[in-house]
């Protein structure tokens, strides 16, 4: 990259690129000279000379385009400085200028659905790849954790799994403590549910090869049902692996329980009551809470009313049992207000610092009228499941960029210490259905947080249709984004943003677990219980992982640490310090 005297550039690929913005949290130099930063809106502006090695960040346009571009159209230079990184913001010393793009298997199809980060910092993307003629097979890449392609891993980094010529989708994977990871999804014409697709899960151990003691050298295969699809898992006390899944015909959300062999699966609940044949529900996600409860969330559709869909959440005992103390006999509604129609669905569900459930989902305010919008629809609970009025609007909250675009939105959200929530997805321009990745962070009242990114907002542009479809936040803070770009020649791409929560004993809210004892020496006991599927990380002072696991009735092994402070980290919780001793 080279700049001329009056700040246009060119980058390593010889596009020629106009400067739009120059930003910093700090607008002036912190050497004596103290010369300004200038501010820029578009166009051209003159290089001043400064004598410092500070740093600033210049965003950058194509002159053929008004499109603004945060990646890979960022550029740190050296002729002045910001203070200090903003959340949000790419973190340059991962990958090129901060995301990786990868190509699994070239002139095909290739889609990121989850994305894992082990105790070795090792990234995990799954997914599947391929085409209409050949059909889908699920992947897996690895990459380092300075964003470059782990070649150690499968081939050159990938593993394909071509099962015996059926198409197969991932949907949703989940790391044990073990560090074999389980992946659910689906797979098309199996023999044992022939002219259909059929539940699938497999498991695979951490160099990527099938776990043969698990299920049918590897694989489950359920013959339940025809068009029959997992989206989400968790695991409870017993290692059981709970399924939610969706029967397609007719549409219905239910819950199954797979034994941790693999072997024999179970039918707990589905998302009800429906009163007619054409009513229907759907799951996207569950969390297994601490005593083996089950909270579910999706959308349930009486047409009866004629008013759409409708978020629900829903939970149930661990015997699959409706709970009927929660909300309403078990049920608990959001309806979007600004109309008498909408397709209202809730996608995550987030345990905040305060014990509040938060979920996260999408509204189309009008349904029957195109271009069907989609804003992002957040909806906050008592533990209960009582709506609490004290968020947002009577308990809800709408983002929406402008009314040109349409979002999507992640299944697993990051919730920080201090309640912030950051989600990831997509913005879709309607006019063009063009679209980009989109990472947005929300206050813990449901406003946008507009010291996050540039406005509120990461955007990843790279002309190729891109979404975030996951996330997950590190323990130093950063944040980890997979996606993947849908236009012709689609990749995959990993990224990392800077993002600094700290490390604090106390966090911004009333703390709500506690460590004993502490100082420690042999077990740490935490009150109260997490959810058993929820994974815990323990950082040193240099914010490395040391260890991990998933949290149980028996406490956490701190015995074989060496003395020192230490850090436990998990999603639901602030995290807090611990002495070992």
């Amino acid at each position: 990259m080279r700049i001329t005297d009056f700040g246009y550039f060119y980058n390593i690929y010889t596009v020629e690129w106009n400067i739009v913005r120059v930003f910093a949290l700090s607008d002036i130099c912190h050497q004596p000279n103290r010369k300004k930063i200038p501010y820029i809106t578009k166009g051209f502006f003159n290089i001043e000379n400064c004598d410092c090695d500070c740093k600033l960040i210049i965003l950058a346009e194509k002159t053929k385009t008004m499109k603004l571009r945060l990646l890979p159209t960022l550029f740190i230079l050296t002729s002045y400085c910001i203070t200090s990184a903003q959340d949000g913001t790419p973190d340059i010393t991962f990958g090129t200028n901060g995301v990786t793009i990868a190509d699994v298997n070239p002139l095909n199809q290739q889609f990121v659905s989850s994305l894992i980060v082990n105790d070795d910092n090792k990234i995990f993307t799954c997914g599947y790849t391929g085409g209409a003629v050949n059909g889908f097979d699920t992947f897996f890449t690895r990459f380092n954790a300075d964003g470059s392609i782990d070649t150690s891993f499968g081939n050159n980094g990938s593993v394909i799994f071509d099962y015996n010529n059926y198409s197969q989708f991932a949907n949703a994977t989940l790391l044990q403590a073990d560090g074999k990871i389980i992946v659910a999804g689906t797979i098309h014409n199996h023999p044992e549910n022939p002219s259909s697709q059929s539940l699938m899960v497999f498991r695979i151990n951490g160099d990527g090869t099938l776990d043969s003691t698990f299920g049918n050298e590897g694989m489950f295969i359920s013959e339940l049902y025809s068009y029959f699809d997992a989206v989400t898992l968790a695991l409870d006390s017993n290692n059981n692996i709970i399924i939610g899944a969706n029967r397609y015909s007719p549409l219905n959300g239910m819950i199954l329980k797979l034994n941790p062999e693999g072997t024999t699966i179970q039918l707990l609940n589905t998302i009800s009551p429906l009163t007619s044949s054409s009513d229907s529900s759907l799951v996207n996600t569950i969390r297994v809470l601490a005593d083996d409860r089950i909270l579910v969330a999706g959308y349930r559709k009486i047409n009866s009313t004629g008013t759409g869909q409708d978020m629900v959440v829903m939970r149930l005992n661990a015997d699959g049992s409706t709970d009927t103390t929660f909300g309403t006999n078990g049920y608990s509604y959001v309806h979007n207000p600004n109309g008498n129609i909408s397709d209202d669905a809730a996608v995550s569900i987030v345990f905040m610092p305060n014990n509040k459930i938060l979920i996260g989902g999408l509204s189309i305010p009008n349904p029957t009228t195109a271009p069907y919008v989609r804003t992002y629809l957040l909806a906050q609970f008592d533990s209960d499941g009582t709506p609490d009025m004290t968020y947002g609007i009577d308990g809800k909250a709408y983002w929406n960029l402008l009314p040109e675009y349409s979002l999507g939105i992640n299944y697993y959200p990051i919730v920080q210490p201090d309640g912030k929530i950051i989600f990831s997805g997509q913005k879709r321009l309607i006019a063009d259905n063009s679209s980009d990745g989109l990472i947005v962070r929300f206050n813990s009242d449901g406003t946008l947080d507009e010291n996050f990114g540039i406005n509120g907002q990461f955007i990843i542009d790279t002309n190729n249709q891109e979404v975030i479809s996951s996330i997950v936040m590190l323990a130093n803070g950063k944040i980890i984004g997979a996606g993947f770009g849908q236009g012709a020649g689609s990749n995959i791409h990993v990224l990392r943003l800077l993002n600094d929560v700290g490390l604090d004993t106390e966090s911004q809210n009333k703390p709500v677990i506690t460590l004993y004892p502490n100082p420690v020496s042999k077990v740490l006991y935490l009150n109260p219980l997490p959810a058993f599927d929820e994974h815990y990380k323990i950082a040193d002072l240099n914010g490395r992982i040391v260890a991990n696991g998933f949290f149980g009735n028996q406490g956490i092994a701190v015995e074989t640490l060496a003395e020192g402070i230490y850090f436990l980290l998990t999603e639901s919780y602030n995290p807090i310090k611990f002495i070992k001793q």
